[in-house]
């Protein structure tokens, strides 16, 4: 096997232990005996709390990494940069900007500081990305 498909085991090994030790933990610990009873239909009421709860916040986790992960490498391949990184690029810092400016010309405006954050950081990237070579 190749470093790569090493490299791969390695962190498909990682994912699903931290998994299983996510749905273990929370308010009420579960052992992997009845998180295995759960999931064969032996108690209900743990696999409801596992599926509502616990499942629910490792799905949403892995969906917020690998969005993470899309957007640095497109700001990588984008500017052929490999150190590339929102916050060196200053689009951090422009939402940042937009924020604070916002916060006092428009102060009651709903989902205000998503919304100014989106901005900064898009005027940021138009202005990164729109240069004449």
């Amino acid at each position: 096997m190749s470093k790569a498909g090493w490299a791969y085991t390695v962190v498909l090994i990682g994912l699903i232990v931290t998994c299983v030790i996510a749905l273990m933990c929370g308010v009420t610990f579960y052992t992997p005996t009845q998180i295995w009873q759960a999931f064969s239909g032996q108690r209900p009421a743990i696999l409801n709390n596992i599926l509502t709860f616990r499942l629910s916040r490792i799905i949403a986790s892995m969906v917020g990494g690998g969005v993470l992960a899309v957007a640095g490498a497109l700001s990588q391949s984008v500017f052929r940069n490999r150190l590339a990184d929102p916050t060196i690029l200053g689009v951090t810092s422009a939402g940042d900007l937009f924020i604070l400016l916002g916060g006092f010309v428009l102060p009651a405006l709903p989902f205000e500081k998503l919304v100014l954050a989106l901005l900064g950081g898009a005027v940021a990237l138009a202005l990164l990305t729109n240069r004449r070579t």
